[in-house]
C-alpha cells in the first residue's frame, strides 16, 4: 500500500499526508490531535448539588474545540445532540405532512482506491450525496472520514486496551499509542468514506451499487440488527463517528442534504430556564469546587457543604425546537437540555 502511495503522490514523505485538490489531509486533520486550547479544558468549574440526598454533579469548562484533546469528546457529544434533535424532528414533520420517509438508518460509503488520485474532497462529497439518493437515502446528514485504522493494528490496539483495564475505543488507543509505534501516523492508511445517518427505502442492493458506481456501501444500522434508530441511537452515531471526522476550521461537520436541507424543513427555536431538579424530586444548589476529588469527598461524607444565601438555585436550560415542512403547516416540537450535552430527550408532537 506505501508504495502504491508513494507512486501516487512522490513528493510526500509520509503516507498519511495527501495533497488533494482543495486540502492536505494529515492526521492533525483528526479531532483530539491539537494543542490544549486552555490549561483549565475539561476541568469543574463548579457543581450543582441537592442538600437532600447530597448528590453532586460536575460542571466541566469545555472549549468547544474539535481539536482540544481534552475537549473535543464533549464538542462531538454537543453536535451530536443537535443532529439527533434536527433530524428526528425532519422525519416527524415529513410524517405529519403526510410522507413516510422510511427507516432513519446509518449507511457507510467508502471510496474506491481508483479514485484516490487527486481526491477532491467537495466533488466527491457531492458523489456520496447522488449515489446516496441512488440506493434510497432520500435526505439525511453526511460526514467525511479520511483515515481507517490499519487493519494489522485493529486487534493489538483493542488487546492492550483490555490487557491495561481501560475503557475506551480504538481512535483513543491511536491518541494514546498504545502499542508504543514510532508515530501515531503509523497506525492509520487514508481510506476515504462517509457515514450517512438518513431516511432510508431500498433502492438499489449494495452488489448492484457496487458493479455501476465502484463504491461499496454498508447499512451499519441492519448489519448490527438494530433496524431502524431512534433518536438515541442517531445521537450515539454522531457522538461517535465525531471524534475521528475530517476536521474543517470554520465549517460544520455535518451536510445535510435531500429531504433533510435546511431549504426543505424549517426550525422554530425558542429557551426556556427552569429550576434543575435533583434524582430524588429536590432543588439542587450551584456550589463552588474545583476538583472531582471535592466532589466524591461530598458524596461519601467526608466534606460537608453548607448552604447559604449566595448559593443559587441551579437551572437547566430546556431548548425547544419546531420543525415544519415547508411547504406545510405540520409542526413537530421537540426538546433537549442544554445542562451539560446528554443524549437528547423525547419527542412531542403537536
Amino acid at each position: 500500500m506505501a508504495s502504491e502511495l508513494s507512486s501516487l503522490y512522490p513528493a510526500l514523505n509520509s503516507i498519511t499526508s495527501f495533497i488533494t485538490g482543495l486540502a492536505l489531509f494529515t492526521l492533525q486533520s483528526l479531532p483530539g490531535f491539537g494543542k490544549k486550547t486552555k490549561d483549565y479544558c475539561n476541568t469543574v468549574t463548579s457543581a450543582d448539588y441537592c442538600p437532600s440526598c447530597h448528590r453532586t454533579v460536575g460542571h466541566y469548562y469545555h472549549c468547544k474545540n474539535f481539536m482540544c484533546p481534552e475537549c473535543f469528546k464533549s464538542a462531538a457529544r454537543q453536535a451530536a445532540t443537535r443532529a439527533a434533535d434536527y433530524l428526528t424532528g425532519c422525519y416527524s414533520a415529513w410524517l405529519l405532512f403526510g410522507r413516510n420517509l422510511g427507516y432513519i438508518n446509518h449507511i457507510e460509503l467508502s471510496v474506491p482506491e481508483s479514485q484516490y488520485r487527486c481526491f477532491d474532497k467537495n466533488k466527491m462529497t457531492a458523489r456520496a450525496i447522488k449515489y446516496s439518493k441512488q440506493i434510497g437515502i432520500s435526505g439525511g446528514g453526511i460526514v467525511f472520514h479520511a483515515f481507517r485504522i490499519k487493519k494489522e493494528y485493529q486487534r493489538p490496539i483493542q488487546q492492550a486496551i483490555r490487557a491495561a483495564g481501560k475503557k475506551m475505543g480504538s481512535w483513543d488507543g491511536v491518541r494514546e499509542n498504545i502499542l508504543g509505534l514510532p508515530s501515531p501516523e503509523d497506525y492509520i492508511v487514508f481510506s476515504p468514506h462517509f457515514h450517512v445517518v438518513g431516511f432510508f427505502r431500498l433502492k438499489q442492493k449494495s452488489n448492484q451499487f457496487y458493479k455501476k458506481t465502484g463504491w461499496t456501501y454498508k447499512n451499519i444500522s441492519w448489519s448490527k440488527g438494530r433496524g431502524s434508530e431512534n433518536k438515541e441511537g442517531v445521537f450515539k452515531i454522531y457522538a461517535y463517528i465525531l471524534t475521528h471526522h475530517y476536521h474543517e476550521p470554520g465549517k460544520q461537520a455535518i451536510h445535510y442534504f435531500g429531504t433533510a436541507s435546511k431549504n426543505k424543513v424549517s426550525r422554530e427555536t425558542w429557551r426556556e430556564l427552569k429550576d434543575k431538579k435533583c434524582t430524588c424530586g429536590e432543588q439542587m444548589y450551584r456550589i463552588a469546587i474545583w476538583s472531582e476529588e471535592r466532589i466524591q469527598q461530598i458524596q461519601d461524607g467526608t466534606y460537608k457543604i453548607e448552604l447559604d444565601e449566595f448559593n443559587p438555585k441551579s437551572k437547566i436550560l430546556i431548548v425547544h425546537n419546531r420543525y415544519r415542512v415547508r411547504t406545510s403547516q405540520s409542526t413537530v416540537d421537540t426538546f433537549y437540555k442544554d445542562d451539560p450535552p446528554d443524549p437528547p430527550g423525547s419527542t412531542v408532537v403537536y
